[in-house]
């Protein structure tokens, strides 16, 4: 499997031209834009990387192929297992939140932030469903990780989707965090982590490590209009 993603991966990736600058705030881990064009509006970490993306005349439309092959999976998983309570590390512009929302209304739906403008941003630009059942921590991932694995949390699904301006940072591909996530991870949860083609180290490094634990089925998706990788463990 290794060897047939190595070529795969080392694709670029294009990215959109920027329109209106509508937002623009530096926190303490850099630059954070919202841009509007006549249809859409996106948000930028510090880098020409899209990091979310919203239709103004279809919100509730995935725009990247990534969402879309993370969501099939979850509702494949849940075809045969109960979705009570999903996980995600890195929020984005709340998008795909909205869409955990809407699939399963009644799950609890967790997402952990480490960047309040990000929080702030995807409430106030990208419209993120507010309701009872939407935990948003702002917290570092990994500390979330820690103290959920000492509290014995369960989730029915952890998505795993975390970037910076450039690249998922290393300490999320160091085996420390894997095997937080796999003492997480109980029989029937879904682990799905997006990985990307630009990052061909980490996203190698990360598919070995699960590929040796022998007692988890692995998946590999690779988005046809970007060089997303999306890795399923279950």
């Amino acid at each position: 499997m290794l060897k047939k993603l190595s070529k795969f991966i080392t694709k670029k990736v294009s990215y959109p031209a920027r329109g209106r600058l509508i937002h623009s705030v530096r926190d303490e881990h850099g630059l954070i834009q919202v841009i509007d064009t006549d249809t859409t509006r996106s948000l930028y970490f510090d880098s020409p990387v899209e990091q979310s993306r919203l239709f103004f005349q279809a919100p509730m439309t995935l725009a990247f192929e990534y969402q879309q092959c993370m969501l099939d999976l979850l509702d494949e998983f849940a075809q045969k297992h109960a979705v009570e309570r999903t996980l995600m590390l890195g929020l984005g512009g709340g998008l795909l939140t909205n869409h955990l929302h809407c699939f399963w209304p009644k799950a609890q739906h967790h997402v952990v932030e480490l960047r309040e403008a990000v929080i702030e941003a995807a409430k106030t630009y990208f419209y993120m469903t507010e309701d009872p059942t939407i935990f948003v921590h702002h917290r570092d991932a990994l500390d979330f990780i820690d103290e959920s694995v000492q509290n014995d949390d369960r989730y029915s699904a952890v998505l795993v989707d975390l970037y910076d301006g450039d690249a998922m940072p290393d300490v999320f591909c160091d085996e420390t965090f894997l095997l937080q996530l796999k003492s997480l991870k109980h029989k029937n949860c879904l682990l799905l982590f997006n990985l990307w083609a630009s990052s061909p180290d980490s996203t190698l490094a990360i598919i070995k490590f699960w590929e040796k634990q022998s007692e988890y089925k692995i998946r590999i998706v690779r988005t046809k209009s970007t060089g997303n990788v999306i890795l399923g463990i279950l």
